[in-house]
């Protein structure tokens, strides 16, 4: 899958299959937030491939070539909001997918409406700024979480 358009179609079949679950199983919030990160680092790749015209397999490798903060400057950095979007993305995926309390070693963590409606927002962050730098089209997803408004997102319809 190492090619722009590759990463896209993945990309958008997470997207589609985001939809769906959050359709079916509105309450399954884990899941829902793991498709989120995975939608985005589709998009990440895809960047990175068009900029650099290299694919990167560790999710380091990845953050490591987008960072605003690297000191050699390139194609592939991005701003610092598009940035800490994705790292938080990461970061909320890996505790839905390990139980993993980022503030303390000691405490489980459960993912709840909160984790997802962060998640959806910097999705829709990320896809904001890949559309405008590829133009993209991304369809608007309908979906539903509590702790969003509707007209808050552009790629989301908040039911």
């Amino acid at each position: 899958m190492s090619s722009f358009d590759g990463h896209i179609e993945q990309a958008s079949k997470n997207l589609d299959f985001l939809e769906k679950v959050n359709a079916e199983f509105p309450n399954v919030y884990d899941w829902q937030v793991t498709i989120s990160f995975y939608s985005a680092l589709h998009l990440m790749n895809a960047h990175v491939y068009k900029s650099l015209g290299t694919y990167h397999r560790t999710h380091n490798d990845l953050a490591n070539a987008i960072s605003p903060e690297s000191s050699i400057k390139h194609p592939a950095q991005v701003s610092e909001e598009v940035f800490v979007a994705y790292e938080t993305l990461f970061i909320l995926s890996r505790r839905a997918r390990y139980l993993y309390n980022a503030k303390s070693d000691n405490k489980v963590g459960f993912t709840n409406h909160k984790h997802l409606a962060k998640s959806i927002r910097h999705l829709n962050t990320i896809m904001e700024w890949f559309d405008q730098k590829y133009s993209q089209g991304f369809p608007k997803r309908s979906f539903f979480c509590v702790g969003l408004k509707k007209g808050e997102l552009v790629y989301f319809e908040i039911r």
